[in-house]
């Protein structure tokens, strides 16, 4: 009875250690892995900031082929495909621009902005203004969203629509000069004095220092 007793004990200290030894190996091996893509992490964020840094200095062409070749390694990196957009777009290299965004499954605020710029380009201003549309759904804080949607409504001649969606922009971001140094630069445009010279008012009151505001004043006064 006391051998049966000994010889279940023996095989339970067995199995709790072999049960220890490989919850240990386990943890090592995510530590490594963490540790790892850590690592990776670190060095593809170097690799795309030494490309900014290229493309800033007017090494173009080396920059664009660095992002190139890491996009073909990081397809899903959203940093390194909105970088990428840009860099063709500010290059001229629109039919890359498109095809790139085009390409993309991801639709964050960032993209949808990228994919309605290309699809302007593409002279398609309805899919364009729809994508805008979706971008400030994600994101209703960034004013940039606002005035660039306004812009395609302007460029079309619609010029109460384009200020419709400036007024939305000034009531969701009433802390934004840009905002309202739009809206008097559309209404200016549109022949009404009177609500620029409101707006650019209101522009200097959040910055003194806006060229464009003051530009404004200057033509209305």
């Amino acid at each position: 009875m006391n051998t049966r007793i000994f010889q279940n004990v023996s095989s339970l200290k067995r199995y709790l250690v072999a049960s220890v030894s490989i919850v240990i190996s386990i943890c090592l091996i995510l530590v490594f892995v963490y540790k790892s893509k850590a690592e990776y992490r670190s060095i593809s964020d170097s690799i795309v900031s030494t490309a900014l840094n290229k493309f800033d200095s007017g090494k173009r062409d080396s920059a664009i082929q660095t992002l190139e070749w890491m996009r073909v390694i990081e397809p899903k990196n959203q940093t390194i495909l909105e970088r990428l957009a840009l860099m063709y777009f500010q290059t001229g290299k629109y039919q890359n621009f498109a095809a790139l965004i085009s390409s993309s499954e991801q639709n964050s605020a960032k993209i949808l902005s990228l994919k309605a710029l290309s699809e302007k380009l593409k002279g398609d201003p309805k899919s364009a203004i729809a994508m805008y549309s979706e971008a400030v759904k994600k994101s209703p804080k960034n004013d940039t969203l606002y005035i660039n949607m306004a812009a395609v409504y302007q460029e079309s001649g619609e010029f109460d629509k384009a200020l419709e969606i400036l007024e939305q922009g000034i009531l969701m971001q009433k802390n934004s000069s840009r905002l309202y140094t739009a809206a008097a630069a559309l209404t200016h445009k549109a022949g009404d004095d009177i609500k620029a010279k409101e707006y650019a008012n209101s522009a200097i009151k959040l910055n003194e220092n806006s060229p464009q505001a003051k530009e404004i004043l200057s033509l209305v006064n």
